[in-house]
């Protein structure tokens, strides 16, 4: 997760939505990018992330989590306030005839046909309708979502640093509050981002096809320049990237406490002397943090580095007949 979070990160820098689309939309300015983002190279971005992860899960515990619980708290009230301003940018009905034009026909709630390939030039080669193409339209969907909700392991990992587990609450409290927060605050989000953008964004049918598109493709940032909100596209652009480091760093603590666990249990090391030495030096703690498994854990990001010279992923055109894969650049 380090590494897709740290991709993700390199993607939403290069932040810039297409001109035309600007004008179509009738959006206030000429153009929405990030230029730093553009001309600068990927792999300063992966540097900077990779840097700000190790530093923070080096911190004493403690403090660490009180930083945990900072970022947690921002983005909740954030996903509160995104809630309420796509309710009431489709409340105000400025640029559509319904509040619910997006859900009635010919969208409905799901869609009715799925693309699978495009032509050089963009257009619609190959489309699924019917009982097919719905179904592929809802797995694609459920893919990306259940990619997207991974985490609640965290409240496992953390638990061996929690209070008295038989003494308190903790992990019963914090499991019911995620649970919550994920089902009654995504979904709104999900919901009220679909009163503004219409699934035949074209913006969105291509997200499908050039993997991850930076925030340009998303939902959220077309939503405001649909209802022509200035300089919001920006600040939603600059939460996804905070968004995204944080839970980078979440992912690193995972992986070092989950190493540090493995490293507590000899009986699954093999009885050689250099693993064992390995061993040992990944069970010690400093201040409260496996600073060996976090290293090591750390490490594994520099993978990010091989695909800092092109997209992170491309679906290429292809012959009719074959089937469609996502290629790996680097």
């Amino acid at each position: 997760m380090l590494v897709a979070e740290i991709l993700a990160i390199t993607q939403i820098f290069k932040f810039e939505i297409s001109p035309s689309y600007l004008q179509e939309h009738q959006y206030p300015a000429d153009t929405v990018s990030w230029p730093a983002g553009i001309n600068t190279n990927s792999g300063a971005w992966v540097a900077i992330a990779l840097l700000g992860a190790l530093l923070l899960n080096m911190l004493p515990v403690r403090q660490y989590g009180r930083l945990e619980y900072i970022f947690g708290s921002i983005k909740i009230t954030f996903l509160v306030v995104l809630v309420l301003i796509m309710t009431i940018l489709n409340a105000m009905q400025r640029f559509h005839p319904t509040r619910f034009w997006t859900y009635e026909q010919p969208y409905g709630f799901a869609s009715q046909n799925f693309t699978l390939r495009q032509d050089i030039k963009g257009y619609d080669d190959l489309v699924a309708d019917g009982a097919s193409g719905r179904f592929l339209a809802f797995w694609t969907c459920m893919v990306t979502s259940f990619f997207s909700l991974m985490g609640f392991e965290i409240i496992l990992v953390t638990a061996p640093e929690n209070r008295d587990l038989q003494k308190e609450e903790t992990m019963k409290i914090s499991s019911r509050k995620i649970v919550l927060r994920v089902v009654i605050l995504y979904a709104l989000a999900v919901f009220t981002v679909g009163l503004n953008v219409p699934y035949t964004d074209p913006l969105l049918v291509n997200y499908a096809f050039k993997g991850i598109g930076g925030g340009r493709s998303s939902a959220f940032v077309l939503a405001a320049v649909r209802e022509r909100v200035p300089f919001f596209p920006h600040f939603l652009n600059g939460f996804f990237i905070f968004s995204a480091f944080v839970t980078g760093a979440n992912s690193l603590y995972a992986a070092s406490r989950i190493l540090h666990a493995i490293a507590s249990l000899p009986d699954a090391w093999p009885r050689w002397g250099w693993v064992e030495s390995i061993r040992t030096r990944l069970e010690r703690t400093r201040l409260g943090v496996p600073m060996n498994a976090v290293l090591l854990s750390w490490l594994v990001g520099f993978l990010a580095f091989l695909a800092t010279s092109g997209d992170t992923a491309e679906v290429h055109p292809i012959e009719p007949g074959t089937i469609v894969v996502s290629v790996w650049q680097c």
